[in-house]
């Protein structure tokens, strides 16, 4: 290989390299944008769940499913009658609503 031949190949590298690197730049910044989308996400949620009891009460049935949809929220009843909550409102896990020992109307 002659001295041409190598600046060649090595002028095709550096092309290759200065992609790579800008490639790799644009995948830094789109993990930074989707990082930043999640956290307005998650208080987005979460003000929804403050205003939840208010509007609540002013809501269509149809409604309230989507708007229970959108916090995330599920209940687990166990075969002993307790209850958990889940969702995007209880960031730490589950909330015990209803347990064997409280009272049923």
């Amino acid at each position: 290989m002659d001295r041409e031949e190598l600046r060649s190949k090595l002028m095709v590298l550096e092309e290759s390299r200065k992609t790579a690197q800008s490639e790799l730049e644009a995948l830094r910044n789109r993990e930074k944008r989707i990082v930043e989308l999640e956290a307005d996400c998650d208080a987005l949620l979460e003000s929804y769940a403050e205003m939840a009891p208010e509007a609540l009460d002013s809501l269509t049935p149809e409604e309230r499913r989507k708007f229970y949809g959108m916090l995330r929220l599920g209940v687990t009843v166990s075969p002993d009658g307790s209850a958990e909550l889940r969702g995007a409102a209880f960031p730490e896990g589950s909330l015990e609503v209803c347990g064997t020992d409280t009272p049923r109307a």
